[in-house]
């Protein structure tokens, strides 16, 4: 995702996804650092015997924590859905991105001839 927003960032010259990129590298970093030195605690661990020190992993709290994550995923996006469709469909237009093309900074609809910032 960084290598991605990074690109973006090149082509549109938004500091905003300059700075997604380089945190979701430095997410990426820090994660990969700390699930390496977990690992190598746990090697270091279990060959010197202190196997039952190690944390056994209880699966049933993480499926609970999936399927609440995915409601509120679902519930978050039914809801603006619902409110866009309040507001008669204008914060996307149906169909917007296959009508539209970028012309400079602005989106410009070719049926309707609209801009859009």
């Amino acid at each position: 995702m960084a290598v991605i927003a990074w690109f973006t960032h090149y082509y549109s010259n938004s500091e905003a996804i300059l700075l997604d990129g380089n945190y979701s590298f430095i997410m990426f970093l820090g994660v990969l650092v700390m699930s390496v030195a977990t690992a190598v605690i746990r090697i270091v661990m279990y060959f010197t015997g202190a196997s039952e020190n190690i944390p056994i992993l209880i699966p049933e709290p993480i499926l609970y924590y999936a399927l609440a994550c995915a409601v509120i995923c679902y519930g978050v996006s039914f809801f603006y859905f619902q409110q866009n469709r309040s507001i008669g469909n204008t914060s996307i237009p149906h169909g917007f991105f296959e009508r539209c093309g970028r012309t400079k900074q602005y989106w410009r609809c070719y049926d309707t001839g609209k801009f859009w910032r």
